[in-house]
């Protein structure tokens, strides 16, 4: 999944964008790399949009960690290691359960 763009659909926790994203494709034929397009879908047919949204099941407890992973290993800052949980060079931090964390403080 590096390198890929990802959607916030929401505002703290990533949701299916797989699955959102998939919708898209086969409703309106448009994907995130597409820009412009993806930008005139979502302007022009918001009620279309807000539609498919609306009809995303909420991810398995295992589909939201996966996600949120992509997303941190592309939105932290990863150049350092993590001397709270260890975390190497390239890696997201974890918690104590092992569930993938944004940075901790002092990374």
């Amino acid at each position: 999944m590096r390198g890929r763009p990802f959607i916030t659909v929401g505002s703290a926790a990533p949701r299916a964008e797989e699955k959102f994203v998939r919708s898209m494709g086969s409703t309106f034929g448009v994907v995130p790399m597409m820009t412009q397009e993806w930008l005139e879908v979502v302007t022009h047919r918001p009620s279309e949009v807000k539609g498919l949204l609306a009809g995303i099941e909420e991810p398995t407890t295992e589909e939201f960690y996966r996600e949120l992973e992509a997303q941190l290993l592309v939105t932290q800052d990863l150049t350092g290691v993590c001397p709270g949980c260890g975390a190497t060079i390239g890696e997201v931090c974890r918690t104590k359960t092992g569930k993938p964390a944004r940075n901790h403080a002092r990374r």
